[in-house]
């Protein structure tokens, strides 16, 4: 009951925020507030009422793709009751990829984050746990058709931090998982200004692709170490599980032993 009425609070304080973003969009740039107040707003991947409990990692996106052609339906916690608490964007919901639909849980992009997910899982000894488990989370909420017009909200109406800093003290990750590590606008280059930091290692995979990494040192949730990784945006990238098995296991020492 306790997870409930938290979450019915930030329910109510993300709808408040975006409905007062609204407002302030429309008086400087009208198509802009037409955008989002189409597109709404999304805050999980996976079910809150399940997933929101001390847990090993925090899988993080950057916002929620959408465009204002869909008519999306409003997150409650009714809605994710009718769910089903094993409820996961990545493995329940049908994607498309290049204009081809797929069956759910089949689109490229969310078998790679199930992968890396099951991987993460397997080294840190979680074996009894899925991805469905999992606290999956945007670090922004307000959808956008693509980031030039996510970033036209403005920050001063899309920062959500101050709710993933009641999220982190009740998840209490050793690792937090990024999904895209790009320098000028990714969940990574965000988590890092948030962390006040301009530390990054950088292991290179293959190609173009890097893992990076950062440690935050005495966190405020009570982890003396916590591994911060940033990797290449899995919409695009193809983990070689091998490969990055072997990068992640010499990141993951730094804060397991």
């Amino acid at each position: 009951m306790q997870t409930e009425e938290f979450l019915r609070n930030v329910f109510l304080q993300v709808g408040n925020q975006f409905r007062n973003a609204i407002v302030s969009l429309k008086e400087r740039d009208q198509a802009i507030a037409g955008v989002l107040e189409k597109c709404k707003y999304s805050i999980f991947y996976t079910n809150p009422l399940n997933t929101l409990k001390e847990g090993p990692f925090y899988f993080l996106g950057l916002n929620p793709a959408g465009g204002p052609e869909i008519d999306y339906k409003p997150e409650t916690i009714e809605y994710f009751k009718t769910k089903g608490y094993d409820w996961c964007e990545y493995t329940k919901e049908s994607w498309q990829h290049k204009n081809k639909s797929f069956p759910p849980g089949e689109a490229p992009h969310q078998k790679r984050v199930k992968a890396i997910v099951e991987l993460l899982l397997d080294k840190l000894g979680f074996l009894d746990q899925k991805i469905e488990d999992i606290f999956c989370v945007n670090l922004y909420f307000f959808r956008s058709p693509d980031a030039a017009i996510f970033l036209r909200y403005g920050k001063e109406n899309y920062d959500c931090w101050k709710y993933h800093q009641d999220f982190l003290n009740i998840v209490r990750p050793q690792i937090i998982v990024c999904n895209g590590n790009g320098d000028n606008f990714s969940s990574y280059s965000e988590l890092k200004s948030y962390f006040n930091t301009k530390e990054s290692q950088s292991l290179r995979l293959y190609g173009k692709f890097y893992l990076k990494s950062f440690v935050i040192q005495n966190s405020f949730w009570g982890r003396r170490k916590v591994l911060a990784l940033g990797l290449p945006h899995l919409s695009y990238y193809e983990p070689k599980i091998a490969d990055i098995s072997a990068k992640l296991n010499s990141l993951i020492v730094n804060v397991t032993s």
